[in-house]
Order: C-alpha cells, then sequence, then structure tokens
C-alpha cells in the first residue's frame, strides 16, 4: 500500500502549479511596490514644482 502511495504523482502538479502562483505573486507585489515608490515621488516633485510658482 506505501509503494503504490508513494508512486501515487496526481497531486504533485497541482502543488507545482501552486508554487508557480505563489512565486509570481511575490514577484508582482515587489514589482508594484517598487513602482509606487517611483510614481509616488514623481508626483511629489510634480505638486513640489506647482507649488514653488
Amino acid at each position: 500500500m506505501f509503494s503504490r502511495l508513494a508512486r501515487d504523482e496526481s497531486g504533485a502538479t497541482a502543488i507545482e502549479y501552486g508554487m508557480l502562483v505563489a512565486i509570481l505573486a511575490v514577484g508582482l507585489i515587489v514589482g508594484i511596490t517598487g513602482i509606487a515608490v517611483i510614481v509616488t515621488d514623481m508626483w511629489d516633485g510634480v505638486g513640489s514644482s506647482v507649488n514653488a510658482t
């Protein structure tokens, strides 16, 4: 029974897809956070320029 269970790979694909989705989600969150900082700094500069004139 244990050898049959050890050879069963039916759940392996679902776990691999889950790990892939998790890695992609972390990458997207890190990327979006980095872009958000850049955009916020840009708009702060625009706001400072408008207020200075």
